[in-house]
């Protein structure tokens, strides 16, 4: 148990420790005032809070910059899961806000957006000449799953109800293949099992559609459909 020293605080008596935020400057690592005691005083001056806040973070950014790097590198697993869980419970209401936003300030994106490409061209260039090739070749099933998403929309054979698992379900069948390619050193490429454009059957770019093949018998088999 712990006394607030805050004189205005109403709970005179001992209060829990969990009442109390810790503090490395303090012998027993608490505060001397209550969290309660702490939110009225915020409260009460925000706005000199918020002033001493930007004037602190603008002269010390670099120290700043600093700490939350390591932080990031020291709780980078536990802040990936928040984060992850953030997004999960917080999905719907950030697509709808974001939607929402959009819909109401489309000019301000767009002018936005192309001050920021003629600010960014030359830097855009120069990071695309260095990094597009290294991305290419690391990434070559991702590519080309979104290469075949991409064809297959064209022609409407990907049905607009694939859950978002089904589509990494097809990004991982084309990492695989391209996996497989690089290890062996055999072309593979993933092969529709009902072909795209049937002579009397379309298949669906689906997962449960899609083989992985060596290129030979991929290009033995045509496109041999129903």
């Amino acid at each position: 148990m712990k006394n607030c020293t805050n004189t205005k605080c109403q709970q005179i008596n001992p209060q829990p420790f969990a009442n109390f935020n810790s503090s490395k400057s303090h012998k027993d690592g608490l505060r001397s005032h209550c969290k309660s005691c702490l939110r009225a005083y915020r409260k009460e001056n925000s706005g000199k809070i918020a002033i001493y806040q930007s004037l602190y973070q603008k002269t010390n950014r670099e120290d700043i910059a600093i700490k939350k790097a390591i932080y990031y590198q020291e709780n980078k697993e536990v802040f990936l899961l928040e984060m992850a869980e953030y997004y999960k419970e917080n999905r719907e209401y950030k697509l709808s806000y974001q939607a929402e936003y959009r819909s109401t300030h489309k000019e301000e994106i767009r002018e936005t957006q192309k001050f920021f490409t003629a600010k960014n061209k030359n830097k855009k260039s120069s990071y695309d000449a260095i990094h597009r090739p290294k991305y290419a070749e690391n990434n070559k099933g991702i590519i080309a799953a979104n290469l075949a998403m991409y064809r297959s929309t064209k022609i409407k054979a990907t049905p607009k109800w694939l859950s978002r698992d089904q589509k990494f379900e097809i990004q991982a069948i084309y990492i695989e293949s391209a996996r497989l390619s690089k290890e062996t050193g055999v072309p593979h490429h993933v092969d529709h099992i009902e072909a795209l454009r049937g002579k009397n059957v379309c298949g669906l770019h689906v997962p449960w559609n899609l083989q992985i093949l060596t290129a030979k018998e991929n290009m033995s088999k045509g496109n041999r459909g129903s």
